[in-house]
């Protein structure tokens, strides 16, 4: 996997978070706490150590998600919430199991097109008690999954007009997809801002693919240096299989 990540401010509340699972998956983790800077970021760390106490607990990703939302609701500070996917990977079969608590829904791109992968939950840190939707997908050879944040969407120009998710998925539609996808989404993005002078509408984004990213690696998981401009939190995940094997 490769990634890119890049912060606003010093610190943030964008966060994500690869976990080893104990029977041999991989759990992907991305989110976005409410708010900016040294708050926001304080509540992220908060949530990456309860989703990696709860992975040891728990085997599906809702349940991990329900004992995070518990966790979390009786500390977090007013106004505050986590917004997380939480994905698990079988690299052996291809097999991809995901709840989602309020966040942006990721894409698949397979030789069907594009679709989203939809999951239903409120955000962590709202309600205590609350239940999250399990989907899953079977990853055939050369699909891709994106996963961001909402940066790569809610980026705009001075006239207001957001990059938006119907961009987004015609981007996707256009692009071949694999580990070009990354750098491709990535220029769009720099595009943007480069012919409007605007540089502040972005914040930090990550990503993570079958190959080497030809773009800055972060130093460790939720933070890591970027270079010429920041975006606000994407993240693309390129799981590439092969006839029996998911090579990630």
């Amino acid at each position: 996997m490769a990634t890119y990540y890049q912060p606003a401010r010093a610190v943030g509340g964008d966060f994500y978070d690869f976990v080893d699972l104990p029977d041999g998956r991989l759990g992907l983790v991305v989110g976005d706490v409410t708010d900016k800077g040294v708050p926001a970021a304080l509540v992220m760390a908060t949530t990456r150590s309860i989703l990696r106490a709860g992975a040891q607990r728990f085997a599906s990703p809702g349940a991990i998600l329900e004992y995070a939302n518990d966790m979390l609701c009786p500390d977090i500070p007013p106004n505050m919430f986590v917004t997380c996917l939480y994905a698990m990977l079988d690299p052996n079969t291809g097999r991809l199991q995901f709840a989602n608590a309020g966040h942006d829904l990721p894409y698949r791109k397979s030789a069907a097109g594009v679709e989203e992968l939809r999951a239903t939950g409120m955000p962590l840190g709202l309600m205590p008690g609350m239940k999250y939707d399990e989907r899953e997908v079977q990853l055939e050879p050369d699909d891709m999954v994106l996963f961001y944040t909402d940066g790569l969407v809610e980026a705009h120009n001075p006239q207001r007009e957001m990059f938006g998710f119907p961009h987004l998925k015609a981007l996707l539609e256009d692009h071949p997809g694999g580990l070009a996808t990354i750098s491709y989404l990535l220029d769009q993005l720099v595009a943007l801002p480069a012919r409007t002078g605007n540089r502040k509408m972005m914040r930090r984004w990550w990503c993570c693919s079958a190959n080497p990213h030809p773009y800055p690696l972060p130093r460790q998981a939720g933070g890591g240096r970027g270079r010429g401009f920041s975006i606000n939190s994407p993240f693309v995940a390129s799981l590439a299989t092969n006839a029996k094997r998911c090579s990630v």
